[in-house]
């Protein structure tokens, strides 16, 4: 750790474990710097945005639930849910827009740029 003093009187501590951070806050430390968090930070400047998200696997039954961002100048806006072409064993579950309730898809729900879509 390391304490500065000077003008601004602050406490920093690098930690290995960013799941740690939150102990190190209510320690009083009031900055931290992860190793881990800056690599993270550095690998996802270098890659493409890809508006897919991983949000969690379900292993006893074989699935893993994902999140589409349906971005602007997608072939999918404007299109029916019925009109989709989704992998075999993919179904449309619910649609998110912004300052909207989140939406059950029906066959002739639309899709518009910007929804979030999920998908297991």
């Amino acid at each position: 750790m390391l304490n500065i003093n000077s003008r601004y009187h602050a406490t920093f501590a690098r930690i290995k474990n960013p799941k740690n951070e939150g102990l190190f806050k209510k320690l009083g430390i009031d900055v931290t710097i992860s190793s881990t968090n800056v690599i993270m930070e550095h690998i996802t400047e270098s890659l493409p945005t890809h508006p897919l998200t991983h949000l969690m696997d379900i292993p006893e039954r074989n699935l893993e639930v994902v999140e589409v961002r349906i971005p602007v100048g997608s072939t999918s806006i404007g299109k029916a849910v019925k009109d989709l072409s989704l992998p075999t064993g993919s179904m449309l579950t619910l649609i998110i827009r912004k300052e909207q309730k989140p939406i059950l898809p029906i066959p002739t729900t639309v899709l518009m740029a910007g929804d979030q879509v999920l998908l297991p």
